[in-house]
């Protein structure tokens, strides 16, 4: 009776045992994973978590290339005279910007086009009054300080229309080099505010993407017959500056 009573009592003592052990077990597991799943946070609505913001750069440079349309509008009282008109003028056009240092390749034909002038009135039909031919030329000068002295040859030659006049660069790798540059230092400035005020730190870039945009300065535009007859003062172009942008949208990890 008395060998019985010691098996029972060390049965029970080992099956404590064992129950303690199970529950150091789970215990330790539910630790393990519950630090583990501070350590790896959820991700968030676009795929990742950490700190998203939004980065600009802007550089401001001056504009080395100016484009604008320049052209002839005749009226005749047949088509075919108008159009001769205007081949005879758009040559002669076309050797006065070459002559003032326009290559050809930078001389190309924007726009060609013949339509109808008619006269009207009040209570009386519209009386056809012949034929109106357009031909504008799209021309880049690639030296801006020449501009107004290509414009001038141009209405010395007969040209009585000009349009869209508007400045670009040439090259604008260095302007994105630099506008990236700063775009990225303003989204990092951004998220070392933000994690600041939440009480953690920055960790490494998840994600970059990139929106670039230039704008050159306002085009300027004229009417039709707007081009005087030269003087002897050049006529002045103003290029001003043309800005290149860089948007970034950068996510930084949440470092540990």
């Amino acid at each position: 009776m008395k060998n019985k009573s010691v098996l029972l009592v060390s049965g029970v003592a080992l099956l404590v045992v064992a129950m303690l052990g199970l529950g150091v077990l789970l215990v330790s597991q539910g630790t393990e994973g519950k630090a583990q799943a501070q350590a790896t946070p959820a991700p968030i609505g676009n795929g990742y978590s950490g700190i998203s913001v939004a980065g600009t750069g802007q550089v401001l440079v001056k504009p080395d290339v100016v484009r604008f349309n320049i052209g002839i509008e005749t009226r005749a009282a047949t088509v075919a005279d108008a159009q001769k008109q205007s081949a005879d003028g758009s040559q002669k056009l076309t050797d006065a910007l070459k002559g003032a240092g326009i290559k050809p390749e930078d001389i190309q034909t924007a726009n060609y086009s013949i339509y109808p002038d008619y006269i009207t009135g009040p209570n009386q039909a519209p009386k056809l009054n012949g034929y109106v031919v357009n031909n504008t030329l799209s021309v880049v000068v690639r030296d801006i300080s020449k501009a107004g002295q290509v414009l001038d040859a141009g209405g010395a030659a007969g040209a009585n229309q000009i349009s869209n006049i508007s400045f670009t660069l040439d090259n604008n790798a260095d302007a994105l080099k630099q506008a990236r540059t700063a775009a990225m230092n303003d989204a990092s400035a951004k998220a070392q505010q933000l994690a600041a005020a939440g009480k953690v730190s920055v960790g490494s870039v998840v994600q970059i993407v990139e929106n670039t945009s230039s704008q050159p300065p306002a085009p300027f535009r004229s009417a039709p017959d707007a081009i005087a007859a030269p003087s002897a003062a050049a006529s002045q172009i103003e290029s001003g500056q043309y800005t290149v942008t860089v948007n970034v949208q950068v996510t930084y990890a949440i470092g540990q």
